[in-house]
């Protein structure tokens, strides 16, 4: 009987990790879409205030998209650092390709800022590109340089 791969062990794993992280990221689109449209309707947006600047921002910024790939960031750095090499390559796998790559969104990021620029606000779509690149690099810097820390205990 032949021995099965390390990739056929896996991908019950990544099916198992994918299928919560895929969950997890509608959950976060939802809680915060519902959370912004209703904090947008109660703040009068005033001019050349920042109150009315940030609220006018967030009605254009794709935040759920914005969160889960911040937050996937931080959390496949602390966990390449605290796991990868210490754990089954299987079980690395579950969290950090199934769980994490299924909870964060390259593909969703790139179309919200193509809809951004057709829609006509080309500003907003750059603050977003920014804020999603140096805001992923700062994250992923944090989660690693936390995972030292977690993994020196």
């Amino acid at each position: 009987m032949m021995k099965k791969s390390n990739f056929d062990q896996s991908i019950p794993y990544i099916f198992l990790g994918g299928l919560v992280g895929s969950i997890l990221r509608f959950g976060v689109f939802t809680g915060l879409d519902d959370l912004v449209n209703h904090r947008s309707k109660l703040i009068v947006i005033k001019p050349n205030h920042v109150e009315g600047l940030l609220v006018s921002l967030l009605h254009y910024l794709p935040i759920g998209t914005l969160v889960v790939n911040l937050l996937g960031s931080f959390v496949l750095a602390l966990l390449a650092r605290c796991l990868l090499g210490r754990i089954r390559p299987h079980f690395y796998n579950l969290f950090a390709t199934g769980l994490v790559g299924s909870f964060t969104t390259f593909s969703t990021f790139s179309r919200d800022f193509c809809q951004l620029v057709l829609d006509g606000h080309p500003i907003p779509g750059l603050i977003y590109i920014f804020l999603s690149i140096f805001g992923g690099l700062l994250m992923a810097i944090l989660g690693n340089n936390l995972g030292k820390k977690v993994s020196k205990c």
